[in-house]
């Protein structure tokens, strides 16, 4: 009987054994890191290597391509601050943070993955590497497919009112700075680039645009009671930098108020309606109204006065050309 019950915990042993067997994990097995990870090739003047390590080799393939928009982005960098490419207006006017953040958009697309390997139970390495004269050719398409965007946008507008002429400048004149980050990046890839033919181009059309600031003015009119509206349209044009003339000229944009109430009523909230128009040239480029309540006070003046702080409000939280009603979309 004894060596029954022996016998019976011997096979209940072995059964608990094969089971916890088949229940385990293996461990993973240990991958060797790859030289080519530890120590990268070196760049030439002719190939640039990009070394990207992430979750997924997806991930890694990108990374690898930001090392090499990364590499080119220390170049330039160091080129910009040394003036060794860049200087006077430029290295003045354009911060090496505006410089890095250009180039960081440069997307890669002329590249081969040279390796690809999985160097942990979680990690993907991938190395790439980049034709610099097959690079350089696609940037300088993009550069001048740039420029000619930019020259349609500029001739575009000037059939447009002055209001969206200098909003559609004003952005013209921003999105352009995009050329130097470029044209300093196909130099350090291409050194018979000719860069200065765009820092140019984006020198004229930054004049271009200062040109439409110096011309553009205002006049600002409104009835006796409106004139506390009329010196908060002013205050917020100078805040945006925009020119308030005192005496009206026939190159200036006209903002004319004009307000109704209901304050003979004599109720306890009166109603304000303010209309607003701005005409350029006799004709009218933007328009608004606004309906503003009020307690009914002593003086007719202190109820407009009080209707002006709200409407000030207003202008700060919306902005000056939505409340003209002049936007860059009009």
């Amino acid at each position: 009987m004894q060596s029954k019950s022996i016998y019976l915990y011997l096979v209940l042993g072995l059964i608990v054994s094969l089971f916890s067997a088949c229940g385990s994990t293996p461990a993973p097995k240990k991958v060797q890191t790859p030289e080519w990870v530890k120590l990268p090739p070196k760049d030439t003047a002719k190939s640039i290597y990009g070394l990207g390590i992430s979750k997924t080799r997806d991930e890694a393939l990108s990374a690898a391509l930001n090392d090499v928009i990364s590499k080119l982005g220390v170049k330039v960098e160091s080129s910009f601050t040394n003036k060794q490419i860049v200087n006077g207006y430029y290295s003045k006017s354009i911060s090496t943070s505006d410089i890095k953040a250009d180039v960081a958009k440069i997307r890669v697309t002329n590249y081969q993955v040279e390796k690809s390997h999985r160097i942990s139970f979680r990690e993907y390495a991938v190395l790439v590497k980049v034709d610099n004269n097959k690079f350089f050719n696609t940037l300088k398409q993009d550069i001048e497919q740039t420029k000619k965007n930019i020259e349609t946008k500029i001739e575009s507008s000037s059939y447009a009112d002055a209001i969206t002429r200098y909003n559609s400048k004003k952005a013209i004149s921003k999105e352009c700075e995009v050329l130097i980050s470029n044209s300093l990046v196909a130099y350090e890839l291409n050194n018979s680039f000719d860069k200065n033919k765009y820092f140019n181009f984006v020198s004229s059309v930054k004049d271009n645009f200062h040109s439409e600031v110096n011309s553009l003015s205002f006049y600002v009119s409104g009835s006796k009671y409106s004139k506390s509206f009329v010196d908060v349209i002013k205050k917020q044009l100078l805040k945006n930098d925009y020119n308030v003339k005192n005496k009206y000229t026939p190159d200036s944009i006209h903002i004319k108020l004009s307000t109704n109430d209901n304050i003979e009523t004599k109720k306890n909230i009166v109603t304000i309606k303010l209309n607003i128009k701005v005409i350029d040239a006799k004709r009218i480029i933007g328009s608004n109204s606004f309906v503003l309540k009020e307690r009914f006070k002593s003086s007719k003046l202190n109820i407009y006065n009080s209707a002006s702080i709200h409407f000030e409000q207003d202008v700060n939280k919306e902005g000056i050309e939505d409340i003209l009603n002049i936007g860059i979309d009009k």
